[in-house]
């Protein structure tokens, strides 16, 4: 897969203008020539080189982390893992290795693992990872009680490269993206086209068709957009079928810089693109009115049912983190309004990439969010800026590696992209389906269910003044649990929609232990609880905390009275209670 941060640095690809005075490469030592691949994103060809000079005595950790950055660049979370596990056993690692190494465990995992080291890069860095570790305690929980979804390889259009992006279009037909060399273009002399992309030593990225059941069940779909020089796709349609929005690799002439050793290359970026389909053919497209390759990127179009409002991932000015969901309005004379951002609801400081809409449903894919591992899909419903709390749609759908692109073809069914293990290649296309569970409907009336009060119950209603949440912790810990991340993030999204909402979050511990020791303890629940919230956009101004300790318990569980652990566990609480609305 293509996303927006993998085409560029932090958004952009690299290419090669053209070479003045470079000598042959065998002319130059090995390490000048794995460096101007690596400073140019060119992982596929970096890597042999680098792999050459780690087998040397007296390696430099700044090399491994060079390799161990390649394989990363190019999706091979396993050797990465590999490398940076030799990385951080030496004195002067970057802080930042001990974070790619606990996401590349977790995009292989190993959750148990991966928390401990992300609780050693919380002593060297700065970045947040309090929704890394959630992801990482959801997904063991997750994987125990899979939904009863059902997801199946597209088989008959993977290969060992890279296929995503798929959606429906006319006649049964599959429109989706690939950088594999057995759908490369053909020029005229019928010979493969030689434009390599090389950070992947594969093709660029272009559109295609399958038909299943044709003899040629696969085809270009589209010379006239899958001429841009670059990567074409993904792209969607209009409900009639007559306009299509895709995302390109920009070409236009681009300001070049120059290395060391006169080699001239630029960065490129993502834009949007339009295109009508008349007279049998799709015309010249038309470029979005607010793309901004010298700048930023613009990719990824999604559109509502009705046509009107205009959903990307960016990294534009003014935005949230690293990429953003925004949306576009269509005004009455068809041109596109400035671009506005979709809101912390959705975005994180981390990326957001990838939307697709299905009637009022966003569907979008995270690593901001607590997930399973690299990207993993979410839904909110909603539109433009107003979005219920986005949920995890859990395993199968998701795993420990990268879930993307899901799009709907009806209520019940559609495509999405993955690159977990057990694939044809790096990303493959899944076909998927929801299981609708039909109620049963007694013959006699029941009770209802008691509900435990460690179980949350999301709040959809308007909250009032004074109703209070309870989220509970395990024996001796202040992280946040999965059934407490979902308060919190019921939570969050009331304080999106209600921006006067204040809260006060008072924490306690059980009778055991020391005052001292339980104060502290309490007083780092509320930190997590608030750290959690922060984490989902909300102001710290709407805040109070405060940890107690062990007074206040909510039974007779006293210091030195004998009680179940179930019982001591209604006392490890933090109590959030609305002061204003």
């Amino acid at each position: 897969m293509y996303r927006i941060i993998r085409y560029y640095s932090g958004l952009s690809l690299i290419v090669i203008i053209s070479s003045l005075t470079v000598n042959a490469q065998d002319q130059k030592p090995i390490l000048k020539i794995a460096d101007e691949h690596y400073d140019r994103y060119e992982y596929k060809l970096a890597i042999p080189f680098y792999e050459r000079l780690v087998k040397r005595k007296n390696v430099k950790t700044v090399l491994l982390e060079k390799l161990a950055s390649s394989y990363l660049g190019i999706n091979n979370y396993q050797k990465s893992a590999e490398l940076y596990k030799l990385i951080i056993t030496r004195s002067d690692a970057n802080p930042i290795s001990y974070l790619n190494y606990g996401d590349m465990l977790k995009s292989t995992g190993n959750y148990t693992k991966a928390k401990e080291i992300y609780a050693l890069y919380k002593q060297k860095g700065i970045i947040d990872v309090t929704a890394r570790v959630a992801g990482s305690d959801s997904a063991a929980v997750w994987l125990s009680k899979p939904t009863s979804d059902h997801i199946s390889n597209l088989k008959a259009v993977n290969t060992p490269s890279s296929e995503w992006g798929a959606v429906p279009g006319r006649d049964n037909t599959i429109i989706f993206t690939s950088d594999s060399l057995r759908y490369t273009l053909f020029d005229k002399k019928d010979k493969p086209n030689k434009n390599i992309y090389n950070r992947t030593g594969r093709s660029f990225q272009k559109l295609y068709t399958y038909t299943a059941g044709e003899q040629s069940a696969i085809k270009q779909f589209s010379k006239t957009i899958n001429d841009f020089k670059y990567h074409a796709g993904p792209v969607v349609f209009s409900e009639d079928q007559q306009t299509a929005y895709f995302t390109i690799t920009n070409t236009y002439p681009i300001p070049h810089k120059k290395d060391k050793v006169r080699n001239f290359y630029g960065s490129r970026r993502l834009e949007l693109y339009s295109s009508k389909f008349k007279d049998g053919q799709w015309q010249t497209p038309v470029p979005f009115a607010f793309n901004g390759a010298s700048n930023f990127s613009v990719g990824h179009a999604a559109l509502s049912k009705d046509g009107n409002i205009l959903y990307f991932a960016s990294d534009m000015p003014g935005g949230i983190g690293k990429t953003d969901i925004w949306y576009s309005e269509k005004a009455s004379d068809g041109s596109w309004g400035t671009p506005k951002n979709c809101g912390p609801v959705i975005n994180t400081t981390e990326d957001e990439e990838f939307p697709t809409i299905a009637v009022d449903v966003l569907y979008f894919s995270s690593k901001g969010h607590a997930g399973m591992g690299g990207f993993d899909i979410f839904s909110s419903q909603g539109q433009k800026d107003q979005w219920s709390v986005a949920l995890n749609q859990r395993t199968p759908l998701n795993s420990q590696g990268d879930d993307f692109y899901l799009v709907m073809k009806d209520q019940t069914s559609g495509y999405f992209a993955s690159n977990r293990p057990g694939g044809a290649g790096d990303d493959d296309i899944y076909t998927y389906n929801k299981q609708v569970i039909l109620p049963v409907i007694p013959e006699k009336p029941v009770a209802p269910p008691v509900i435990s009060p460690v179980i949350p119950v999301v709040v959809v209603k308007k909250p009032k003044k004074g109703e209070k949440f309870i989220i509970h912790y395990d024996f001796d810990q202040s992280k946040i649990r999965p059934d407490a991340s979902l308060i919190l993030d019921s939570l969050a999204g009331l304080m999106h929609k209600y921006p006067q909402m204040s809260i006060r979050l008072s924490s306690y511990t059980d009778s055991r232990g020391k005052v001292s020791y339980n104060i502290a303890l309490s007083q780092k629940r509320a930190k997590a609880a608030l750290t959690y919230l922060l984490s989902k956009g909300v102001s710290a101004q709407r805040f109070k905390t405060k940890g107690y300790g062990k007074i206040h318990l909510l039974n007779d569980c006293k210091n030195g009275i004998n009680c179940t652990e179930k019982e001591h566990q209604v006392n490890r609480r933090t109590e959030i209670v609305i002061v204003s609305i």
